[in-house]
């Protein structure tokens, strides 16, 4: 258990937002979106995590099991994703940017979160001109 906090101590630390606000378990509001492959895996994204850090653009979300174990994951936008410390003992950012193919899963949850981000910004940026920003 020591492993797993020191882990996401050290996410926090490099995202540079604070994590703790974004777990979904933690949140007021779900926005649960269920995605389901050709091969019967379901995964389910918390879509009002979805948030820009320095690394890429960070959402919560699990593959569905017996349990739903909410994890974050980092899309870059551009093809790729990144579970941070997928294997128990690993730092932080110890996996490697993986390939998100279009067709998959995981593409179609990248192209969703990609999407919110970019509306977040989108809604960002016309409610600052809006009040003169």
């Amino acid at each position: 258990m020591k492993i797993g906090k020191a882990i996401l101590a050290g996410i926090v630390l490099l995202c540079g937002t604070s994590l703790f606000a974004q777990n979904p378990w933690l949140s007021q509001k779900h926005d649960w979106k269920v995605y389901r492959g050709l091969n019967g895996e379901k995964f389910k994204i918390e879509m009002d995590t979805v948030r820009q850090t320095s690394l890429g653009v960070l959402v919560w979300g699990g593959e569905v099991g017996v349990d739903i174990i909410s994890q974050p994951i980092l899309f870059d936008c551009h093809g790729y994703f990144l579970i941070p410390g997928e294997d128990e003992g690993d730092s932080p950012l110890s996996g490697e940017w993986m390939l998100a193919p279009s067709r998959s899963v995981i593409g179609a949850i990248a192209k969703d979160v990609c999407a919110q981000q970019k509306l977040q910004e989108t809604t960002v940026k016309h409610s600052a001109e809006r009040n003169g920003n």
